[in-house]
């Protein structure tokens, strides 16, 4: 049996439409109102989760940002520390070489007054011979020596090498006394009048000594000394600089097979093809070492 389904009232039908009607042909201001209504729902959502933030993350976030203030501080300290030292470092650095340059400067005028001195001294015994290895001049009758006694041995030694030393030609005559802990007998310091005088006595002095043997050179038996044999050397007084200067040129040559001598305050050095050169200074003698 079929059955017929009555159609709607007609005031229900036109509800419809009106409702599909609004539904389908909405106003673009309705539309947008939903929209921003719909934008405040989602702003107030936000607000509600902040407002909602746990209390540990506020916490965190605190002591985050009190960590890097003090690590900014930090760094801050850091640099002014290093600006500090820095500066201290230039000046330091400026007075290093300040310091450098004076003691070049002092190094200079030490030279200088060394130089000066060493002249001086020089000119002060350029008159004046050195003997060594003379024994006491003394006697049952004399028991010290004096000066008297130096200037009959410098007479007679005038003699014996045949150049006459006269008592007015000698100026000034002594011992030194030797070292405490050497077995020597002191050097004599005679000192003549004249340059000229001091220069004869020592040519002459070679010129006894050249060609004859060790043992036959200047010695003490020539003198009549009782003691045992023993050579006698006679040289010209050279200065502290020049004694130290001179020794190391004699080990130097020496070594090498070269001669030295001094003559009138000057170190000489021969080489063995003749050559022959003044070391006025070690830095002269080092060049010579460098070449060799």
């Amino acid at each position: 049996m079929s059955v017929q389904r009555s159609p709607p009232p007609l005031k229900e039908k036109e509800n419809v439409k009106e409702r599909a009607g609004v539904l389908q042909h909405g106003s673009e201001q309705d539309l947008e109102e939903d929209t921003d209504e719909y934008e405040n729902v989602s702003r107030r959502t936000n607000k509600r989760r902040a407002v909602r933030t746990p209390p540990q993350m506020k916490t965190g976030n605190a002591a985050a940002a009190n960590d890097l203030r003090e690590a900014k501080r930090r760094d801050e300290e850091i640099k002014e520390s290093i600006s500090f030292l820095s500066e201290k470092y230039d000046v330091a650095l400026k007075q290093i070489e300040s310091l450098k340059s004076e003691k070049n400067e002092d190094k200079k005028r030490i030279i200088a007054l060394e130089e000066r001195v060493d002249y001086l001294e020089k000119k002060t015994c350029s008159a004046t011979i050195e003997i060594r290895n003379v024994p006491k001049l003394i006697s049952e009758q004399n028991k010290y020596e004096g000066k008297e006694d130096l200037s009959n041995f410098i007479c007679k030694m005038g003699k014996i090498v045949d150049a006459e030393i006269k008592y007015n030609d000698i100026k000034d005559i002594y011992r030194i006394k030797p070292h405490e802990k050497s077995n020597g007998t002191g050097t004599i310091i005679a000192e003549f009048s004249t340059v000229l005088g001091k220069e004869r006595v020592l040519t002459a002095t070679k010129k006894f000594n050249k060609d004859k043997q060790l043992c036959d050179k200047l010695h003490t038996e020539h003198f009549n000394l009782k003691s045992e044999k023993k050579p006698i050397y006679v040289s010209e007084s050279i200065t502290k600089k020049t004694a130290k200067l001179f020794s190391q040129v004699r080990e130097f040559a020496k070594a090498n097979g070269f001669t030295c001598w001094i003559f009138r305050g000057a170190v000489f050095l021969r080489f063995k093809n003749n050559e022959r050169v003044q070391i006025k200074s070690e830095h002269d003698l080092a060049s010579i070492q460098n070449k060799l």
